[in-house]
């Protein structure tokens, strides 16, 4: 039975060993999913700053993909350094990319171009169920999802 168009499907969203779930209609296009996936990552993201930690007393663990920070126009002197707070990833900062094989998702990701930002995502091929990879930053790095093991030893 075909998917009613007003009824939510489920994405995956992965960077690392973090999963981020998203809820978009197949009509929504890919920069309302870019949207939503950069709404999810600001509402999660951990501040980084060591005087955020040293404040508080308390340990902040590192998030699973690397944090980025914008110095420009900021001059750094020694301990000031750890003092620029964390500057969240925008819009243009985010690159998304499909499966190679959505049987295999270890052979990798192929980017989803920006010049489909106004393509449904159902046109895409992204559909309840599908499985997508995230990176901020720059295009040079890969996407990199971390898969869980059955190669451990589990003596139970």
């Amino acid at each position: 039975m075909p998917r009613s168009s007003s009824v939510p499907c489920t994405i995956k969203v992965k960077n690392g060993t973090q999963t981020v779930m998203l809820l978009l209609l197949e009509s929504n296009t890919f920069s309302e999913l870019k949207i939503h996936l950069l709404k999810a990552i600001r509402d999660t993201w951990v501040n980084q700053s060591a005087a955020a930690s040293a404040e508080n007393g308390i340990s902040i663990p590192e998030p699973s993909f690397a944090t980025i920070q914008h110095t420009a126009g900021i001059e750094k002197h020694g301990e000031e350094d750890d003092k620029i707070a964390t500057v969240l990833p925008g819009l243009d900062e985010i690159h998304v990319a499909s499966p190679l094989d959505t049987a295999d998702l270890s052979k990798g990701w192929k980017e989803i171009s920006n010049d489909n930002a106004s393509s449904i995502i159902g046109s895409l091929g992204i559909s309840d169920g599908s499985v997508l990879a995230y990176r901020i930053g720059d295009e040079e790095n890969d996407f990199g999802v971390e898969f869980p093991s059955l190669d451990e030893d589990n003596d139970d």
